[in-house]
């Protein structure tokens, strides 16, 4: 499920999340006719959403809210954040950095109109893309037995069983053991999604497999691709 930030606003007409393919459709039609676009979040999403409405619309104003110092900052390091707010500068998205959402203002039709921030900067803006973040949609699951982690996803051993015989996770919702470090995580990937699929299967007959990929990830800004390879949490 998506993360929708706290402060008013976030249910005005022209403030999108970026989800579905319904999502995007609407994003695109907006962003056709749009004056100004506010993207709130620097992580993946919002990141890429900037970059890429920059590219399509050439004369739209862009700007992009993180609060960190950095777009990708907090997955990648400061040195990749402060590289990033250089590709988006260079290609006219504005940043405010180290600034988190207070208030979403509507004009007189119940439309954005504008965005404050809690650095008190007002943003004029009547289109609004939110990329931040996602949280595993497992609240169906409490009182289930299933024991989950502090951010809901499913805590299963390396075989992706979990605390319950028989019941076995994958994908988005699995906290597994990642066994370069034995530290717990969780890859948002589809491609994890596939691979632990399989490995929860022939757990499932009994082959005992251990889920051993090693994560990976890639985005693209402005026709350069940037790719990391491992888990995420932590960074030199």
């Amino acid at each position: 499920k998506v993360n929708i930030p706290d402060g008013e606003g976030t249910n005005l007409k022209n403030v999108h999340v970026l989800r579905t393919k319904e999502d995007q459709a609407a994003i695109k039609e907006k962003a056709a006719t749009a004056d100004r676009v506010v993207v709130i979040g620097g992580s993946w999403i919002g990141s890429e959403a900037a970059a890429g409405l920059r590219m399509k619309y050439k004369d739209l104003p862009v700007t992009l809210v993180c609060s960190t110092s950095g777009p990708l900052e907090r997955h990648l390091g400061k040195e990749i954040g402060e590289m990033m707010a250089k590709e988006h500068k260079d290609n006219n998205v504005a940043i405010h950095s180290k600034a988190r959402v207070k208030a979403i203002h509507p004009d007189s039709e119940g439309k954005v109109n504008a965005v404050s921030l809690s650095d008190g900067t007002i943003l004029y803006a009547d289109l609004v893309v939110m990329g931040t973040g996602v949280t595993p949609a497992t609240e169906f699951l409490k009182g289930s037995g299933l024991e989950l982690d502090n951010q809901g996803g499913v805590i299963c051993d390396p075989f992706l069983n979990t605390n319950l015989a028989d019941v076995y996770a994958a994908g988005d919702i699995a906290s597994y053991p990642y066994w370069p470090t034995g530290d717990r995580t969780r890859t948002e990937h589809w491609v994890a999604a596939l691979d632990q699929g399989s490995n929860a299967a022939f757990n499932m007959m009994g082959k005992l497999v251990p889920y051993s990929s090693i994560p990976f990830f890639w985005t693209r800004h402005y026709n350069k691709s940037l790719q990391y390879i491992g888990n995420g949490a932590g960074h030199t």
